[in-house]
């Protein structure tokens, strides 16, 4: 009599996994390669310990280059106390619930209180700021699929914090680096003490290396008479974000007048350039009152809001076509808060889009998540679980990349 695999003896069913375990190994490398680089990192990561030649491939740089090529992005959802990974394929008819999410733990000691925020993502790398219930706050690059996390150092010779531009990837020197800027005030007070005088700060930009875990300050190349508005993409190898005029130059007359627009920084080169915002002045309606940068399908795009009640209240999507010298900008699509079954739309954030280009993943509200069809300008939610009221949301994938 044969006995079913859930009734047969423990020693039986170690002797089936050992045989299986041994058949495997015995296939070739490169086979072994093809196959596993088509895994997730989480379930990769499990057949190291097979034996050290497989160890020796899945830690090697070539493999861990082909697996991040062949992984596809998901949906980062960082909720208030839960950061997990869904995996949504606009490919497939059925795309109102995503598979089974992959959850991460933070690899800070929940018990001090920490929450963490993540602020960048490139190659499966979160850039995660943390802060406790002390006022402690700090940056951290962490893989949460290997679990590799390394804290990042302050230069703190500023009375004032750091915000974070931007966190990419140097594909020549096979660096990542991150791009903060810092409020430098230059302005005593009576006892010698910095003040804050806005009239008399300026931005302090700083680059940071994984490689050479060393920051540097950059001097050349931004705009003192220019803030920074928050958001950046990561497009080409080059961090991109909107910076508009300061307050105190926006009275004075300038020539030509000063205006927004989209500077761009090489992470490989560490220099920038300008390029220019799409036409956002719509004729005969209040001006816009919200404006994002972000990546959609390697692109750059910009969301423009025109908040409001409706009918006024709307959103224009635009994306960058060509190289930013000839009207590069086209309007994708725009939405009402009708279009996506609410009252109100406060924040709208493009995510991903279909090979076909005619189906769009948003974030809505920093409260749900919808596949917006472009044709029959309808939209339907996608079921996400275990998350709080509200939200951030980015593109990311699950990878194996490492840093000494």
């Amino acid at each position: 009599m044969v006995l079913a695999p859930d009734m047969q003896p423990p020693q039986r069913k170690r002797k089936r996994r050992i045989t299986a375990a041994v058949a495997v190994a015995s296939l070739p490398l490169q086979m072994m390669k093809e196959i596993l680089c088509r895994l997730s990192a989480k379930d990769v990561l499990r057949y190291r310990s097979v034996c050290k030649d497989w160890r020796s491939l899945i830690d090697g740089p070539d493999f861990i280059a082909t697996h991040l090529n062949r992984s596809k992005l998901g949906v980062l959802i960082n909720g208030d106390d839960s950061l997990q990974l869904l995996r949504i394929d606009l490919e497939e008819e059925e795309v109102l619930s995503s598979s089974p999410p992959e959850r991460f733990t933070h690899p800070f000691d929940q018990d001090t209180g920490r929450t963490i925020a993540v602020l960048g993502c490139c190659n499966g790398l979160l850039l995660v700021g943390f802060s406790t219930d002390t006022e402690e706050q700090g940056m951290a690059i962490w893989n949460p699929s290997t679990r590799k996390c390394t804290t990042l150092s302050y230069n703190t010779d500023s009375i004032y914090k750091s915000q974070v531009i931007g966190f990419g990837y140097d594909p020549v020197n096979d660096d990542y680096k991150l791009l903060t800027s810092t409020i430098i005030s230059l302005a005593r007070g009576g006892g010698g003490e910095y003040i804050l005088e806005l009239r008399s700060c300026c931005y302090e930009y700083q680059l940071y290396s994984l490689k050479a875990k060393t920051w540097k300050t950059l001097d050349k190349g931004f705009h003192d008479n220019y803030g920074y508005q928050y958001g950046h993409a990561l497009v080409s190898n080059a961090l991109h974000w909107i910076v508009i005029p300061k307050l105190e130059q926006l009275g004075r007359d300038s020539s030509p007048p000063l205006s927004t627009f989209i500077f761009a920084f090489d992470l490989v080169t560490e220099t920038g350039r300008r390029l220019s915002m799409p036409n956002l002045v719509i004729e005969g309606e209040k001006p816009c009152t919200y404006h994002r940068l972000v990546e959609l399908g390697g692109s750059l795009c910009v969301v423009s809001g025109y908040r409001g009640i409706p009918p006024d209240c709307h959103f224009d999507i635009w994306i960058m076509k060509g190289d930013n010298t000839t009207m590069p900008w086209v309007k994708l699509f725009s939405l009402v808060p009708s279009n996506v079954g609410t009252h109100y739309l406060s924040s709208l954030l493009p995510l991903t889009y279909n090979t076909t280009g005619d189906q769009v993943l948003l974030a809505i509200n920093f409260r749900t998540l919808i596949v917006y069809d472009l044709r029959t300008r309808t939209a339907k939610d996608v079921r996400i679980s275990g998350v709080g009221e509200c939200f951030n949301a980015c593109m990311c994938v699950s990878s194996l990349v490492n840093w000494n």
